[in-house]
């Protein structure tokens, strides 16, 4: 983690069946000002959906990705 020197978005959940929340290096990903960790509580393994109340439900993992991506640009 240490040699990681470009701007990385990390997305995780802690019911994810294939990558566990124990094998998420949090203290080195603290000491890296490079890497940006988003860990939440269900989402399984790349299924971070949620109900938007009009059509059913969606991914939300794309609009933090776009936000992250434009925030490095500046």
């Amino acid at each position: 983690m240490e040699n990681i020197n470009v701007p990385l978005l990390c997305i995780s959940s802690k019911d994810d069946q294939v990558c566990f929340e124990e094998s998420i290096p949090y203290d080195n990903i603290k000491l890296n000002k490079n890497i940006a960790l988003i860990v939440t509580s269900h989402g399984t393994h790349n299924c971070f959906i949620e109900n938007d109340g009009l059509l059913g439900v969606k991914q939300w993992a794309p609009q933090p990705a776009i936000s992250f991506l434009k925030a490095i640009q500046e």
